[in-house]
């Protein structure tokens, strides 16, 4: 059985708390300039993510930044959060380079990842939902034993989980933002129905990588000067 203890479920919380999400990064998308979006960032949204970035940075750059801040973000919950979980945290670690991991896979292009992550995916196919469903087998064995209820219950996170990465990766470029705030709306509806679920922090690296999600495509667009995508 999995249990957090109480200090972690109110750390757990109050990170999900400050973490942006498509409605208030509104504010973000209204802005014209890069140099404008990290003001706002830095000021209003997340000045968390902001550190370190800056309007000289390029698209690249920007990305990596915010890569490590999803890494490092994950590795300060470890500190907190139970021993037993240390290794399926270090192992969502990684899910900020899959997409640059099918990327590699697909067309040979030596983009650097998580070297676990490279190691693990050596001869898979880089189909999205082959990628998916052996990435989240290889967490189930890093997971502690957990109660059937359990079990139960993060059967169904998988199956929501799964239904937004098949959606989002069958929609055209730059029509990705509503299905994420459908995706963010109904892990919020988790969170309230049952605030105390041993899975909360699965839950949350989920909210983590969507607000990663949020700020690249935002950002990144910015620093490469592209025109607003579709609604």
């Amino acid at each position: 059985m999995i249990q957090l203890a109480d200090d972690a479920q109110v750390r757990l919380h109050a990170r999900l708390a400050r973490m942006p999400d498509g409605l208030s990064l509104e504010a973000l998308a209204r802005t014209r300039s890069l140099a404008a979006a990290l003001e706002v960032l830095r000021r209003e949204l997340a000045p968390d993510w902001a550190a370190g970035l800056h309007e000289g940075m390029d698209a690249h750059a920007l990305e990596a930044a915010l890569r490590a801040h999803f890494v490092a973000e994950i590795e300060r919950w470890r500190r907190w959060l139970p021993a037993a979980l240390s290794q399926a945290l270090r192992w969502c670690q990684s899910l900020v380079d899959l997409p640059r991991l099918r990327h590699r896979l697909l067309h040979g292009v030596a983009l650097e990842v998580d070297p676990d992550l490279a190691a693990w995916a050596r001869h898979r196919a880089p189909r999205i939902d082959v990628l998916d469903a052996a990435w989240w087998e290889a967490l189930m064995q890093r997971l502690p034993r957990h109660s059937s209820s359990e079990a139960a219950e993060l059967a169904t996170l998988q199956e929501l989980l799964f239904r937004h990465r098949l959606a989002f990766a069958a929609l055209p470029a730059g029509h990705a933002w509503l299905e994420r705030q459908a995706l963010s709306a109904a892990l919020s509806r988790r969170r309230r129905r049952d605030p105390l679920s041993p899975w909360l922090w699965l839950d949350a690296v989920w909210r983590l990588l969507l607000s990663y999600e949020w700020l690249r495509g935002e950002l990144v667009r910015r620093a490469l000067a592209l025109p607003e995508p579709a609604a």
